[in-house]
């Protein structure tokens, strides 16, 4: 009986102040799990671990081109320099990954406090995402020569690039002020003007696995025509296509990690 008062006079003070939605339904859920002895959620031990080992075998991969191009004397491309600025990046992202599990990732929500280092996370991510695709398209220019096909590579690497500097605007301008994001502020303070972050991200998501798609597409449209009989011409198609998701793959679920955490 007195956790139920402690609720509605919590939900009244909140209401009062025109607390933001999502936060009422926190304390509810946050108050009902406490009333029915629900263990609180921790899964930050697994998370950890299995964040180290994604970005473990991205770096890795890393490392591993690096050391073949050095062995075999094979030419600097605009596909090496967007793949070290993202494996450049990958280093803060580690950090702020586990940042990100010591303040209260892969616990219940409302632990999560430190809005700063998810704010960070975020807008690395983006980042890296785009400049692992530029260095898949700009690797297609490099091996292939067809003129059409390197003209709608063009194409995508533009549309690639300009949607990641767009969508790190967009994030940037998603609060406003936009000190908001990492102070960690809703609409119910005054002057706060907050948009909702789930279109955001469901667009992002929704461009960025078509782009996926669309990458893993255009390369078969030239391996299709090696003179090389029907099941090796699959083989090859198979072996690159596994190729490009695996490259890309690593960075993609550790933005998952944290989105995941959060809904």
């Amino acid at each position: 009986m007195l956790q139920r008062r402690k609720v509605e006079k919590l939900m009244l003070t909140l209401k009062y102040r025109r607390a933001d939605p999502e936060l009422l339904v926190t304390v509810v859920l946050d108050a009902a799990a406490k009333k029915c002895d629900i263990p609180a959620q921790d899964s930050s031990l697994a998370l950890r671990a299995s964040s180290l080992v994604i970005f473990g075998a991205a770096l890795g991969a890393f490392i591993l081109r690096l050391t073949s191009k050095y062995l075999y004397k094979s030419e600097w491309g605009a596909d090496d320099t967007f793949m070290s600025l993202a494996a450049f990046l990958i280093l803060p992202l580690v950090a702020l990954l586990q940042l990100m599990v010591s303040n209260g990732l892969g616990r219940d929500l409302r632990t999560l406090k430190n809005e700063k280092l998810v704010f960070c996370f975020k807008v690395t991510y983006f980042i890296v995402l785009g400049l692992v695709k530029a260095s898949i398209l700009a690797f297609y220019l490099r091996i292939f020569p067809d003129h059409k096909f390197r003209i709608t590579v063009w194409l995508t690497q533009f549309v690639n690039l300009s949607s990641a500097v767009l969508y790190v605007i967009l994030l940037l301008l998603q609060k406003n002020p936009i000190s908001l994001n990492w102070t960690g502020g809703t609409n119910s303070q005054s002057n706060a003007h907050v948009l909702s972050d789930k279109l955001l991200y469901l667009t992002h998501g929704i461009l960025s696995m078509t782009l996926d798609i669309w990458m893993v597409v255009l390369p078969l449209t030239q391996l299709y025509h090696l003179g090389l009989k029907l099941r090796k011409k699959i083989g090859v198609m198979s072996m690159f296509s596994c190729g490009i998701l695996d490259e890309r793959n690593p960075v993609l679920l550790s933005g998952e990690v944290p989105n995941s955490e959060r809904r």
